[in-house]
């Protein structure tokens, strides 16, 4: 999926809606191998968390502090906060109202009882609960009341932005070293 960038298809999460006469039916674009996503979601999960070296704010940190000690021009700066604000929206989305998703039972109509959950929180519940199969708890185990299929289209959304956001990150890394600006023996050691 990074390879041949199909990755980006399922960053914005696009579903299809259909009229028909029992009423709407929806048709979310997920990936067509959910294998290949599995894998890739694995693979791509440890930049979101907080106790691994590579998390990614730790890494945009260590690359801010780096070029306070460097002759770093303002356009290479401006793309650097923009790089960073990217990775903080994407590591955020937990308490993005934006990015939630609003439900109710199908056997009730009362929109007051409607309940927010966020798409991370929704990814989260999936990469628990769907694909690791443990149990999972507070704010995911109220996702588990969607159908596996919106859990998996969520999943998709939220770990193929982290995937977009990490190929960002690397790409700049790389301009820093072709740019001078980064040593080429401190990319190697990350």
């Amino acid at each position: 999926m990074v390879k041949d960038d199909s990755f980006k298809r399922y960053v914005e999460g696009v579903v299809d809606i259909k009229l028909n006469n029992d009423g709407l039916s929806l048709y979310p674009h997920l990936p067509p191998n959910i294998e290949i996503f599995e894998s890739l979601a694995i693979r791509i999960r440890p930049v979101a968390l907080q106790s691994e070296s590579i998390y990614l704010t730790k890494v945009t940190k260590a690359i801010g502090e780096m070029m306070q000690n460097q002759d770093v021009g303002e356009d290479c700066l401006k793309e650097f906060d923009a790089l960073n604000d990217g990775v903080q929206s994407i590591l955020n989305r937990k308490s993005d109202f934006n990015l939630s998703v609003n439900f109710y039972s199908s056997q009730e109509n009362d929109f007051d009882d409607m309940e927010s959950i966020s798409l991370m929180v929704i990814a989260e519940c999936w990469m628990y609960g769907d694909l690791a199969h443990v149990d999972v708890s507070g704010d995911k185990e109220k996702a588990l009341s969607l159908p596996f299929n919106v859990r998996y289209f969520f999943a998709t959304s939220y770990y193929c932005s982290l995937v977009g956001i990490s190929l960002a990150v690397v790409r700049y890394v790389e301009k820093l070293v072709n740019e001078g600006i980064m040593d080429d023996s401190l990319w190697g050691e990350c």
